[in-house]
């Protein structure tokens, strides 16, 4: 099987403070609290299929539990750190640092040495653990792994701050979070990753959070021109501060994820050379593979309902109604959703052709949604469109994706397609 590497996103917030009150973005955040887990990643290398290393960045608030939470599935019981990085030695990154010293054996930090010097101002109980003191610009190892760490500017109060770019496998991912400026943005360390984890506080430039904004993050993109990059740590309250500026561009508020993720896609579809699929929002949760890119979530199954979830965490789903078959579906400019009166469930569950009523001037809808499990993961494909019957559903498309599940996922839908007509 060889090596993968893979990165877990094990949170996606600035500190908690950072979102203000009575606006979508905080309220998302209130709301989901799963979701409040401070910005941290877990880079995981795997040999013949099995965990042999794990790095973690960053120990805000959250973090211990969410990397918990990953042990029995993407650590395969191995719940172990090899190495913790810090990046520089605000609250929000080091946070949960004792908990996890407690939680797991032999913990080996890396930091500069002003950062080490801050944590232990916090935590005097953590200076008998391992640690090792890095310097910008000069490269260590861990075993096999690279790690150089970069000088960044963030505030006063967190000298020593670095991004940090990590080689192996022939793989450079980088993880340059909290960052208002890279000291050497041409720096060509910096160019050509694999993976790019850049901050993206606000929409707007906002020098005054001592962050970048998701604008000047599209400019150093375009100079280092990653693989695939993924914005983090956002929080958009300082773009409020553009409502009164007619030059502002737009948004002129904090944006939920779902907001963020569709303003993107409109801003790099443009830009061409396929930009809008390189350049992503991090979700909480999400893994990265270096064999497979991005890892697809689980269904999730009720008894009267199935959730299917696209590349980007959009929604596909189905919910058997008392007199319809509810459709709706998440894309990454709106909701929709159809009333499906008659359906059709053929070939063990693998197909299922439903219409909509129509009226009086509108034309019906027809869905179609097909399982190919032919292969692992299996294909669900789905179709929507208008017309009378279900051969006239090319004509007027308004949904389409395919979407990859587990084999095993597939075959639950089909037992969950098939229960529809009983």
């Amino acid at each position: 099987m060889g090596s993968e590497i893979a990165v877990r996103v094990n949170g996606t917030l600035p500190a908690f403070s950072d979102f203000g009150s009575d606006n979508e973005r905080a309220g998302e955040v209130e709301s989901n609290p799963a979701m409040k887990v401070n910005t941290s990643c877990s880079l995981i290398i795997h040999e013949n299929g099995k965990p042999t290393k794990h790095i973690l960045v960053d120990t805000g608030n959250g973090v211990c539990n969410s990397v918990k939470q990953a042990c029995n599935d993407l650590l395969a019981g191995r719940c172990v750190i090899d190495a913790i990085l810090l990046t520089h030695s605000h609250p929000d990154r080091i946070d949960d640092l004792s908990l996890i010293v407690k939680e797991f054996d032999n913990v080996h930090v890396y930091c500069t040495q002003n950062c080490w010097n801050d944590v232990i101002k916090k935590f005097p109980d953590l200076q008998s653990i391992q640690h090792t003191s890095v310097e910008a610009g000069k490269t260590f190892e861990i075993d096999s792994v690279r790690i150089t760490p970069v000088s960044v500017q963030h505030s006063n109060d967190a000298l020593g701050s670095v991004a940090y770019v990590i080689e192996s496998e022939g793989r450079k991912i980088i993880f340059g979070w909290d960052v208002l400026t890279f000291q050497n943005p041409n720096d060509p360390l910096l160019k050509g990753a694999d993976l790019f984890f850049i901050d993206t506080f606000t929409y707007n430039p906002h020098p005054e959070t001592n962050h970048l904004s998701v604008l000047q993050a599209y400019d150093l993109l375009k100079i280092w021109n990653p693989k695939e990059a993924f914005f983090i740590n956002y929080s958009g309250f300082a773009d409020f501060k553009n409502a009164e500026n007619p030059y502002a561009r737009v948004p002129k508020k904090p944006m939920t994820s779902d907001e963020l993720a569709a303003q993107v896609m409109s801003d790099t579809i443009p830009w061409g050379y396929g930009w809008n699929e390189r350049v992503k929002v991090a979700s909480h949760g999400m893994v990265w593979r270096s064999t497979k890119q991005i890892e697809f979530m689980s269904p999730q199954f009720s008894e009267d309902m199935v959730k299917l979830f696209t590349e980007q965490n959009y929604v596909f789903s189905i919910k058997k109604g008392k007199k319809a078959l509810e459709v709706t579906a998440e894309t990454d400019i709106k909701n929709i959703s159809y009333e499906f009166i008659k359906y059709d469930v053929e070939s063990e569950g693998r197909r299922i052709a439903a219409t909509t009523k129509g009226g009086f001037l509108a034309k019906p809808l027809q869905m179609l949604l097909e399982i190919d499990d032919s292969s692992d993961p299996a294909i669900v494909k789905i179709k929507v469109g208008g017309g009378t019957n279900i051969k006239m559903i090319d004509q007027d498309v308004s949904y389409q994706k395919d979407i990859h599940v587990k084999r095993v996922h597939a075959d639950r839908l089909r037992d969950f397609l098939m229960k529809l007509t009983s």
